[in-house]
């Protein structure tokens, strides 16, 4: 694996991430938003 690989990985694990966190805000699951949310820092 490159390091351009091994970025590009993360680039789509976050971007995953994001999808879930903006499905959970429209279910108005506030609390695992913030949750899901950490575990992207």
């Amino acid at each position: 694996m490159t390091n351009e690989s091994l970025a590009r990985s993360y680039l789509k694990k976050a971007a995953d991430h994001v999808d879930v966190l903006n499905l959970l805000l429209k279910k108005g699951a506030c609390s695992d938003v913030v949750w899901e949310a950490q575990e992207l820092v």
